[in-house]
């Protein structure tokens, strides 16, 4: 997705949002992570687009019919993650946010104005910043938590910090 859904608005290793994403998967079909594994994030690059239609012999997985949207308050969130994992989008050109190495991520400095989608995958707490959630970020295990980070989950719920609260899903397929 990295490298195929600019013409539905992302912008590769620029930034872009699960919506875009998912219109994207929605008319095209996927080709499975062993035969085309994932680079964009541990490169840094935007390479160029492997489709199922260009690949000839690969398996394709489904593509999604639709996506459920979590909502935007702290309790539906934790619902859908006993679901499955989240696709979200964030606010990731800020400092805070670029230079993370660990801890929790407290500070509104993030901002709110969304720019990248990450996979939520879980939430815990911290004795000093209270309760965070756990996100799974694209650039590589040398940054963050061994490519993790932990975003303070905020009392007021929408928009949490760096926007994490604004746009939370996952897509279905007729299966799911």
């Amino acid at each position: 997705m990295v490298s195929c859904s600019s013409a539905y608005g992302n912008n590769g290793c620029n930034g872009g949002l699960p919506i875009y994403a998912f219109d994207y998967l929605q008319t095209t079909a996927q080709v499975l992570q062993t035969t085309y594994p994932y680079t964009s994030g541990t490169l840094g690059v935007t390479h160029a687009c492997i489709t199922a239609s260009t690949t000839p012999g690969v398996v394709k997985t489904q593509s999604p019919t639709d996506y459920y949207s979590a909502g935007r308050s702290n309790a539906n969130i934790q619902a859908a993650l006993q679901i499955k994992p989240q696709s979200i989008g964030i606010e990731a050109d800020q400092p805070v946010f670029q230079q993370y190495t660990g801890g929790v991520i407290t500070s509104t400095t993030c901002g709110t104005a969304l720019d990248h989608a990450v996979l939520l995958v879980g939430w815990g707490t911290d004795p000093t910043a209270g309760p965070y959630w756990i996100v799974q970020n694209s650039w590589g295990t040398s940054w963050g938590q061994k490519g993790y980070v932990w975003i303070g989950m905020s009392s007021s719920g929408w928009p949490g910090i760096c926007g994490i609260n604004k746009d939370v899903r996952y897509p279905m397929t007729q299966n799911a």
